[in-house]
């Protein structure tokens, strides 16, 4: 009886781990894959459109994306970046200058469904739901609830919450953030560091060609304002 029970119990086992071994195979690619995908995460080159999943992906490596619709869906865009300084002052363009940042930045970092270390090459992102560590190359625009390392885009970046070096001729626009910001227009409404542009904004200070908060500065009005404040506007 004994030996009855091991003989069917014993093929049983290994088809558990044959089935969780092809899952795990399935959820995790490696070398090379491409996106979108149900994948949870890429290890290598992740080659695609768009790279948008309807769950949490971390791609580790290099990020490419050939959307050639891309760089004609950010124009409309270009005006905003470059008038959003001047916006919360003048009209009626002042008094929607929160509503269209916060509109823009909805998401928080707990929505962010993509997750890139690395490399990120791409003809221009359309989402906001994403965070990336390393370096991304854009030809049209950044759009990313969070970044840490440098963003160069030949358009514009838009990035929530940064930390390191925003590259774009046309502008950047941020949240929140700390480290550089370099282009025509740059606009945050919170961030340490400097700004390097025609018109500078930070909060509503603006400032030609060069502005600048110490983080001590930038501390005392996330104080101020309340960072869960700021996080949720």
């Amino acid at each position: 009886m004994i030996l009855l029970i091991a003989i069917v119990c014993v093929p049983l086992a290994g088809q558990g781990q044959t089935v969780k071994s092809v899952r795990h195979y399935k959820d995790v690619r490696n070398i090379i894959w491409f996106t979108p995908s149900a994948t949870s995460k890429i290890n290598g080159i992740a080659i695609g459109l768009i790279a948008r999943s309807k769950k949490q992906q971390t791609i580790n490596g290099i990020n490419t994306e050939l959307s050639f619709i891309c760089p004609f869906l950010i124009v409309p865009e270009l005006a905003q970046t470059i008038s959003l300084p001047l916006a919360r002052y003048y009209g009626k363009a002042g008094a929607d200058h929160d509503d269209r940042m916060n509109d823009f930045f909805s998401g928080n970092k707990d929505s962010v469904r993509e997750f890139i270390n690395g490399l990120s090459l791409s003809m221009g992102t359309i989402q906001a739901e994403r965070q990336v560590k390393g370096v991304s190359l854009s030809i049209a625009a950044n759009y990313y609830t969070a970044h840490n390392g440098l963003s160069f885009s030949a358009y514009a970046n838009w990035v929530k919450d940064y930390k390191g070096l925003l590259i774009a001729p046309f502008g950047n626009v941020s949240k929140k953030g700390s480290g550089l910001q370099v282009g025509l227009v740059n606009t945050c409404m919170n961030c340490s560091g400097l700004q390097i542009g025609l018109l500078n904004q930070n909060g509503r200070k603006i400032t030609p060609f060069f502005g600048f908060r110490s983080r001590k500065k930038a501390a005392m009005v996330a104080k101020e304002i309340g960072e869960q404040c700021l996080e949720a506007r």
